[in-house]
């Protein structure tokens, strides 16, 4: 036996080093590392996008609601606020009407105006309490009467057969009842 043995080259033919087995499963590992890190961002991208869309919409359903909140605010805010100058306002009128004799004095010349009348013959009639802080400072010719039938604040002014009262708290109130209606929308 004089020839000696040779390996024989199991698929890679001449020419191509074998590299060492630590090289190689390094590569390997490094190789797996970039792909799993690649599939895990792609992954976690995905997962993030649909969270972002989560609460992209409950971000958007939140401002909706706060926005309807802010509406309702504003419309309660305008709502007390004309309730608050309606009290006001009944107030003032009331106050000014029940203890003032030049303001009663000029409401009783509308009310003679608007009978086209003059004094001869008229007669003034005020609710009882109005009644009670008028007449000491009442020093017109036109004769004033107490009737519980007029509105408080109030006066009917009475000539012959004709009529003409004068509400100016029934007035007030139609008066914000369209503010109010306009404040409904």
């Amino acid at each position: 036996m004089s020839e000696a043995f040779v390996w024989p080259v199991i698929g890679g033919g001449r020419g191509a080093p074998e590299r060492p087995p630590a090289e190689v499963e390094a590569e390997a590992s490094a190789r797996g590392h970039a792909e799993g890190f690649e599939r895990g961002l792609e992954e976690g991208r995905q997962a993030a996008e649909v969270e972002i869309a989560a609460l992209r919409e409950r971000l958007q359903e939140g401002l909706q609601s706060l926005d309807a909140a802010v509406q309702e605010l504003r419309q309660r805010e305008l709502t007390d606020l004309a309730a608050l100058a309606h009290a006001l306002c009944r107030r003032v009128v009331g106050v000014e009407l029940s203890t003032s004799p030049e303001t009663f004095e000029h409401v009783l010349s509308e009310g003679l105006a608007r009978l086209d009348a003059g004094a001869e013959g008229a007669e003034v009639h005020l609710n009882p309490d109005d009644y009670a802080r008028l007449h000491p400072g009442y020093h017109g010719t036109i004769p004033m009467h107490p009737d519980p039938q007029v509105a408080a604040c109030g006066l009917s002014v009475r000539v012959a057969s004709r009529t003409a009262d004068f509400d100016p708290i029934a007035l007030v109130d139609a008066l914000f009842e369209e503010v109010r209606h306009d404040l409904a929308g």
